[in-house]
């Protein structure tokens, strides 16, 4: 999925699946699996921004509405984001619909 998105996209993708797996006991185990060539880099670069920082980025692509072509991987970001960060729900909350919200906690 992720290697078909834009560049923007794909990082913000990327930042949050690997800050999620990082927090799970079993990340040793699947680190060989995570795979993200060239954007190695920048998705650790992202990493490094505050949480804040990178829940302003979602909440960014969110408000662009359900025709936003790349939506889909902007909820499947929140999904990983908020399992780490719940006490964000109520911020990206208004910009979810109904079955996105439950995809993503």
């Amino acid at each position: 999925m992720g290697s078909s998105l834009p560049e923007d996209v794909r990082l913000i993708l990327y930042t949050e699946l690997l800050d999620y797996y990082r927090s799970q006991s079993y990340y040793f185990e699947v680190r060989s699996s995570i795979v993200f060539g060239r954007d190695r880099a920048k998705v650790i670069d992202m990493l490094s921004r505050p949480s804040s920082e990178r829940l302003d980025e979602l909440e960014t692509r969110l408000s662009y509405g359900s025709k936003y072509p790349y939506r889909e991987a902007i909820v499947c970001a929140c999904g990983y984001f908020l399992r780490l960060h719940e006490r964000y729900l109520n911020v990206l909350k208004p910009y979810l619909t109904a079955g996105e919200l439950i995809t993503c906690i």
